[in-house]
């Protein structure tokens, strides 16, 4: 685990996107602290100025976070804002006092308050702040900012919004996938699918289980279009795209307590699924559950779902839509997932899972696993 420490506000700033994985826009990204170390990183919605119902929300919201945090007692709230110093000084200045305030009144050391505009940034509590706030050069040119981006491996951050957008897929390698979709479906419209698959991939298993940790386990463009095919086909069944979920954020082993769930499910036989795992699917789908997916495996499942949907023939993609906006609601991006669930809705208004994530998205539920102790990972976002 690499340690940062940030002495300056600006330093600390250059250090958040990294902290949350992603470029906050119009956001409060509040930091909670366990002592003098950051435990968490959590973001949401800034209100619209002015919509004071929709700004104590807000704040009961974070505060409601910051409670089911083990052990934390301190926080940096950071306001992320089209707005401009030079407009009216530092934006959303009467908001940003009273979430200090009720943090305060809530036990929480509030550490700073921060704010990050489109021209400027500043701290409310520092009462020399210009009033045209202080340069975001300061951020950009900190020295933290580069070791942040170099413990991503210098790979740049998306916005906030990013994974719900799909990439583009030019007009012939969306036909050249359709066309092999289309063969393939034909090559297993007989009694041959274990055959034809395992001659196309030399494997002796090309049933679910294997097959999503075969895609879990290989690099996306490693990925040849009759594989990404074969799985789209495989998910189209809501059991296995199900179990694929799960088995994509927690590991093999959660595929395999998936279909022993619902084979147990389907013949009424109880199979002795592990325990630790087998929270039943369900649970596991609705958050219940407090061990934390693999974030590595589960940001390389989304870039690999988000090449399958853009591919995929229009009719196809509810599923791996669902898939798509679980795993992000798994890594906290619960903006991004609502966006490809509406997308689902939009080709599919009757499609099951996509109306069940839309309700669960719709309650602002975060999953258990978010306020579970880290062991010395960095922050979930």
């Amino acid at each position: 685990m690499t340690i940062l420490r940030a002495s300056a506000a600006h330093d600390f700033l250059a250090l958040v996107p990294t902290l949350t994985g992603y470029r906050s826009e119009n956001s409060i990204v509040c930091v909670a602290f366990r002592g003098n170390r950051t435990a968490a990183a959590f973001r949401v919605d800034l209100p619209a100025p002015g919509d004071g119902r929709g700004e104590r929300a807000v704040i009961d919201a974070v505060v409601g976070l910051l409670c089911r945090l083990p052990e934390v007692d301190a926080a940096v709230p950071v306001i992320y804002t089209d707005s401009t110093f030079a407009d009216t000084g530092i934006p959303r200045a009467r908001f940003a006092d009273r979430m200090v305030e009720v943090l305060g009144e809530n036990g929480f050391l509030v550490r700073d308050a921060l704010c990050h505009a489109a021209d400027a940034w500043g701290s409310y509590l520092d009462p020399e702040c210009p009033t045209r706030g202080r340069s975001l050069d300061l951020i950009a040119g900190s020295e933290l900012s580069a070791a942040a981006t170099a413990i991503r491996n210098g790979d740049e951050l998306a916005g906030v919004d990013s994974p719900g957008i799909l990439p583009q897929v030019d007009d012939r390698e969306r036909h050249r996938f359709e066309r092999v979709l289309s063969r393939l479906r034909r090559e297993l419209s007989g009694d041959e699918e274990p055959r034809v698959i395992a001659q196309v991939f030399a494997l002796a298993d090309p049933s679910p289980v294997p097959w999503v940790e075969f895609c879990a386990t290989t690099a996306v463009g490693d990925l040849p279009p009759v594989a990404r095919a074969w799985l789209l086909e495989l998910i189209q069944s809501p059991p296995t795209r199900d179990q694929a979920m799960v088995q994509f954020a927690f590991g093999e082993l959660a595929g395999l307590a998936a279909v022993a769930d619902q084979e147990e499910w389907e013949s009424g036989v109880d199979y002795g699924a592990d325990d630790d795992l087998d929270e039943t699917v369900a649970e596991i789908l609705l958050g219940r559950c407090v061990m934390r997916p693999d974030v590595q495996r589960t940001r390389s499942a989304v870039e690999l779902l988000r090449l399958l949907v853009a591919s995929a023939p229009r009719d196809d993609r509810p599923a791996p839509l669902c898939m798509l906006g679980w795993l992000l609601w798994a890594l906290g991006r619960g903006s991004a997932a609502a966006r490809v669930i509406e997308t689902a809705l939009s080709i599919d208004p009757d499609y099951g899972m996509a109306r069940a994530l839309h309700t669960l998205l719709g309650s602002a539920v975060l999953p258990e696993w978010a306020f579970a102790e880290a062991s010395g990972e960095a922050p979930v976002t």
